[in-house]
């Protein structure tokens, strides 16, 4: 599968960490929520390529520094510019 230069590449602005418990009131998005186990943690300044957005407003992202593929919220992240992404 080649990679398409034309995904878009976020940054983390707001920290996800899937395995702690969210304020399941606040969290209108719950029921259509990926498994635990299909979500990334997502930290401040991380770099994610979006490969998919096919759940609601989860991101299947892959992790730039890691290579890892999960779901992240895409309230988490936020678009990276073009000239900012050309160094890898």
């Amino acid at each position: 599968m080649a990679e398409d230069k034309n995904n878009l590449l976020v940054i983390g602005i707001s920290v996800h960490k899937p395995n702690e418990e969210d304020d399941l009131e606040l969290q209108q998005a719950v029921d259509t929520a990926p498994d635990v186990s299909a979500q990334l943690s997502v930290a401040l300044g991380e770099k994610f390529e979006v490969l998919g957005k096919n759940v609601d407003w989860w991101l299947y992202v892959k992790c730039i520094s890691s290579g890892e593929e999960g779901y992240i919220p895409s309230t988490c992240v936020a678009p990276l510019k073009d000239d900012l992404t050309n160094e890898e």
